[in-house]
């Protein structure tokens, strides 16, 4: 979708072409303003009679949408239809940078049919909505499904994909009315789409998190964010507003830099006795707990840089978060120097914990002997030890064939990694290289994993990890 223009006081008309148009409002963290009423009409100068419009929106922060379905109805024969939804969701961020809030699409299944004599499919697509137009981010069937140019086309699941914000336009186009056709034929799909969940990741020399704020919380709520304000010596937060049973329900913070040292992190708790809190390096955690008892409206959390760093970092993080309602495959190749943290949540107290299984692990190795790792950290509801160590693997962990490794006259941790040690993958989400371990299950439902990259580029095309999640 491209940008055909925006609308302010120097500019207030715009004549575009076409039936349909899409229109997105964003303010910024500086002046406030009014609202606005925008009047729009009709030339009526061109006809797109070939095809009929059915618009839809959601703003609900989770959902799935099937087709055909009572949402999405299949059109009368002899009619093509274009189906258009609009998502969106005020999610409450505010920040200086582009916040890192996004929405989470999964497809589950789908079934295309190809045109009468033709090659050409109904497709659905997803656009990524900007200030500066959509960008289109996936769609279904993709080009190569389509080459065998057979009758029927299935998609399986794919890996979920992620928007820029928490919003979003899906559109399907049919090149032949539905209601036509074989029954065991005809198109149908499904996809899911959370928005703006329990956690989140936050990149921004100073922003604001909001969560349910004037709004009610549930009982046993578990939420982990990541923040963090790039060349910070130490980060400032301010609690702003929340209403919230002290002592049994709270905010804590706690800092990463103290986990590559000690490996746990003690948190500071925030709440309206105790406000403010610092945390030392430029990345922190920060965790809402609730209890099954009282419930409260959430919170406005305000952080900024407190001090800037004294020197430039030697890696960079990269920051992800994931929302693991039922079942979930994270999958990471790394790069030199870098830090990979992802914050895995359910958003509510698991009991019976996570399922964890690190379905692929291939670390490169310098020429000191140290190797990539891979840290696994369980999110405790104790102020005392919020974040702890309990997993840790290296290149001693990696289950590659002995003779293999008798190649080489060096200890096993030394032994510099290449393609051949493992069996060849398409993607990083497709391997199965799961080191010595890899399998087990977290006491607590929110946990972290910490990829740290040596400096060494190496014969290693799919350095990395990938992590697979069960919810019971």
């Amino acid at each position: 979708m491209e940008l055909k223009g925006i609308f302010h006081k120097e500019n207030p008309k715009w004549k575009i072409d076409g039936p349909v148009v899409v229109i997105v409002f964003k303010s910024d963290v500086s002046t406030r303003g009014r609202g606005f009423s925008l009047k729009y009409s009709s030339s009526l100068t061109n006809s797109y009679s070939a095809y009929e419009y059915k618009l839809y929106h959601t703003s609900d922060r989770n959902g799935k949408i099937e087709y055909p379905s009572s949402f999405w109805e299949i059109s009368v024969p002899g009619i093509k239809t274009i189906f258009v939804l609009a998502h969106n969701l005020n999610a409450g961020v505010e920040t200086e940078n582009e916040p890192q809030l996004v929405s989470k699409l999964t497809w589950e299944s789908g079934v295309f049919r190809k045109a009468f004599e033709s090659c050409e499919y109904s497709t659905v697509k997803f656009y990524s909505l900007k200030l500066a137009g959509g960008n289109m981010i996936e769609q279904f069937p993709k080009v190569n499904d389509t080459y065998s140019c057979s009758d029927i086309i299935k998609v399986e699941a794919r890996m979920p994909i992620t928007t820029s914000y928490p919003m979003f336009i899906a559109i399907y186009r049919q090149l032949e009315s539905d209601a036509e056709g074989p029954e065991n034929g005809r198109v149908s799909f499904a996809f899911n789409y959370e928005s703006g969940s329990c956690g989140g990741v936050f990149v921004a020399s100073s922003g604001i998190i909001k969560y349910k704020d004037n709004e009610f919380y549930s009982n046993k709520e578990y939420c982990v964010w990541l923040v963090q304000v790039p060349q910070a010596e130490s980060i400032y937060f301010e609690l702003e507003s929340g209403e919230f049973e002290e002592d049994c329900d709270y905010i804590t913070v706690s800092s990463v830099k103290e986990l590559s040292t000690w490996f746990y992190s003690t948190a500071t708790v925030i709440s309206s006795e105790n406000p403010i809190a610092l945390v030392n390096g430029s990345v922190a955690i920060v965790t809402f707990f609730s209890d099954e008892t009282e419930k409260g409206t959430g919170f406005r959390l305000y952080f900024r840089m407190e001090a800037h760093a004294f020197q430039e970092p030697t890696f960079s993080y990269q920051l992800f978060h994931q929302d693991i309602r039922t079942q979930n495959l994270f999958a990471y190749k790394a790069e030199p120097n870098q830090v990979a943290i992802v914050a895995f949540s359910a958003g509510t107290l698991l009991k019976a914990g996570i399922q964890v299984d690190i379905t692929s692990f291939r670390p490169q190795v310098n020429e000191s002997c140290s190797s990539d790792l891979l840290y696994i950290f369980e999110v405790n509801k104790t102020s005392s030890s919020t974040v702890r160590l309990t997993k840790t693997f290296t290149s001693a962990d990696v289950d590659i064939e002995e003779p293999q490794i008798e190649a080489f006259d060096q200890p096993r941790r030394c032994i510099p990694l290449a393609d051949s040690h493992f069996q060849a993958c398409k993607s990083k989400n497709k391997c199965s290289d799961a080191p010595i371990g890899g399998s087990f299950r977290t006491n607590a439902s929110p946990f972290y994993a910490i990829y740290s990259n040596v400096n060494v580029s190496g014969d290693l095309q799919g350095r990395g990890f990938a992590i697979r999640t069960r919810v019971r």
